[in-house]
């Protein structure tokens, strides 16, 4: 919240100082000139995107202006929601997602006696492949998380599994994914009993391709570069056979938190 208000701050006092060198009132400085110069061509001035939080888009204006308006809504509802748990969070508006799993796996911890940071993990479900009122009922710490994008292939909702990207769309929405603090032996019995399309028993113990051949762990990051500091966590996605892993491997879908604008 106060990152949030310090930038708004920032850029409204800067807008004040340009509305009212554009008057007349006061000289032209070289920080308002390159103000003006980035807002004339519906660009994000420079200041302004060094003060934004990663996972949100710094090349155009408009995406700009619609991510911080998002981002200040879902604060002002967890402000006024007189602290209860939001059920439904919009990933790129999180200036730090790995903050929002260590909250999740330090209270599963203080309610399990005798079990230690180490032996939590997060889990992911798409929305498609779950019940949303089963897993809601039985995971009620848990909680949906929204605007993700799959960069490299698109999620098809029939099949509920990666699907070749269509032509000239690089770029494809992606379902909420629901996620909640479990014990690491918890998830391993989950996969371990899934059943593939195939029909083939997924067997599993660190969710890694090595271990499970139907897997396919897919990367989320914060930007397009793809950087290891971008990466954020990794979703597994159950295959056909272990081909279709070798060809996702290959092809290396990712998602991330930025659609860019083509």
């Amino acid at each position: 919240v106060e990152s949030l208000q310090v930038l708004l701050k920032h850029c409204r006092d800067q807008a004040q100082l340009l509305l009212k060198t554009m008057a007349g009132q006061r000289d032209w400085k070289p920080d308002l000139i390159c103000l003006h110069d980035a807002l004339s061509k519906s660009q994000v001035p420079q200041d302004w995107a060094y003060q934004t939080w990663a996972g949100v888009s710094t090349t155009n204006l408009s995406e700009w202006l619609s991510s911080v308006l998002s981002r200040h809504e879902q604060l002002a509802r967890w402000v006024t929601s007189g602290g209860s748990r939001p059920k439904n969070v919009w990933l790129p508006g999180l200036q730090s997602t790995k903050r929002l799993f260590a909250t999740l796996k330090q209270e599963l911890v203080r309610k399990l006696a005798g079990v230690s940071l180490d032996d939590i993990t997060i889990s992911f479900d798409i929305m498609g492949l779950v019940d949303v009122k089963q897993v809601t009922d039985t995971y009620p710490d848990g909680m949906w998380i929204s605007g993700l994008v799959l960069d490299g292939a698109q999620w098809s909702p029939k099949e509920h599994k990666l699907a070749d990207a269509t032509h000239k769309h690089l770029f494809a929405d992606f379902p909420k994914l629901f996620i909640t603090a479990l014990k690491k032996k918890d998830l391993e019995e989950r996969h371990a009993q899934q059943q593939n399309p195939s029909g083939v028993q997924v067997t599993g113990k660190k969710l890694s391709i090595s271990d499970n051949p139907y897997i396919y762990n897919c990367p989320c990051y914060t930007s397009t570069t793809r950087s290891l500091s971008s990466l954020i966590f990794t979703v597994p996605m159950h295959t056909e056979n272990p081909g279709a892993v070798e060809k996702w491997v290959l092809r290396a879908p990712a998602l991330v938190t930025i659609k860019p604008s083509l």
